[in-house]
């Protein structure tokens, strides 16, 4: 989510409150290598953000930890609208650092609605590509060298 946030200009597009989203991510991804400050994918992430991104650089210089588990999230999204989902960050089990974090919305409103739709249009995309992928007949036969049969 940290490399979305600020690399990807659509996903600060689509994020309302940006700077206040980031700070967050930041000081969970503060707290988590604060348990294990040599973590490989850590400091990836850490040393790239470092590199391409101001924004990243200004504000992880404000050496905030945070050890947030839920909150709330506005997101914009450009097929279905404004969406405001509640956030939960799950531990797993294992080594301190993985977690699950889950976004949901208020059952019987209009973001779960939305979000409904949401995963609606994502199932008919992978559908729809699933399809197009899918070999016809005709070119099984060719593959396998099968001529059809006459009578």
């Amino acid at each position: 989510m940290l490399m979305a946030l600020f690399e990807d200009p659509g996903t600060r597009a689509r994020c309302p409150g940006w700077e206040t989203t980031a700070l967050q991510y930041i000081g969970m991804l503060r707290a988590a290598v604060a348990t294990d400050p040599t973590h490989p994918r850590a400091t990836t992430i850490i040393g790239e953000l470092s590199i391409r991104s101001a924004d990243f650089r200004r504000l992880w210089a404000r050496h905030e930890v945070r050890e947030t588990v839920h909150g709330t999230k506005l997101f914009r999204h450009p097929q279905v609208g404004e969406i405001t989902v509640d956030w939960d960050v799950y531990p797993l089990p294992g080594n301190p650092g993985p977690v699950l974090l889950v976004y949901t919305a208020e059952p019987g409103t209009a973001d779960a609605e939305r979000l409904q739709l949401l995963a609606s249009l994502h199932a008919t995309r992978v559908t729809r590509k699933a399809q197009a992928e899918r070999p016809g007949l005709s070119d099984v036969v060719r593959r396998q060298g099968l001529e059809p049969r006459t009578r």
